[in-house]
């Protein structure tokens, strides 16, 4: 577990990583933070699907993320590439494993509406858990 000290006295947990989301032309990428208090949800990067379908645009980006606590994410990042969803507001997560055909997913049910991210890495399902489980994290997860 990760010290966090400062402003916002918050420890984090775990990461995962590499996710993404697509559009007709862009694609976003994202990391996604477990906390004690909260998910955040970070827009690593942004690149035009059709001119560089494979880049890694977000890995610089991810790298600096492990040695980040809270206060330092919010102060490299801008606040519209941030975005916190409290454990109060999820209803359930919701992990699917890739296969040979489907990309890897997480969905995040809120009580008002969904938050759904893929990722083409193979998933950590007894990371996930243990991030969630041994932190008593009090969200109703499902692993597909």
């Amino acid at each position: 577990m990760l010290r966090v000290g400062g402003i916002m006295d918050e420890n984090i947990l775990g990461y995962l990583t590499e996710y993404f989301q697509m559009n007709d032309f862009f694609t976003n990428f994202y990391e996604i933070i477990f906390t004690d208090k909260r998910i955040i949800i970070l827009n690593s990067g942004q690149t035009f699907r059709a001119w560089i379908t494979r880049a890694d645009v977000a890995y610089n980006k991810r790298q600096k993320l492990f040695n980040m606590n809270i206060e330092d994410i919010y102060n490299s990042f801008e606040d519209k590439e941030i975005e916190s969803i409290y454990y109060k507001d999820i209803e359930e997560i919701a992990l699917s494993r890739r296969t040979f055909m489907k990309n890897g997913k997480i969905d995040i049910k809120l009580k008002d509406g969904n938050k759904t991210y893929y990722t083409t890495k193979k998933l950590d399902i007894f990371e996930f858990e243990k991030i969630l489980k041994i932190n008593d994290i009090p969200v109703n997860t499902k692993i597909n």
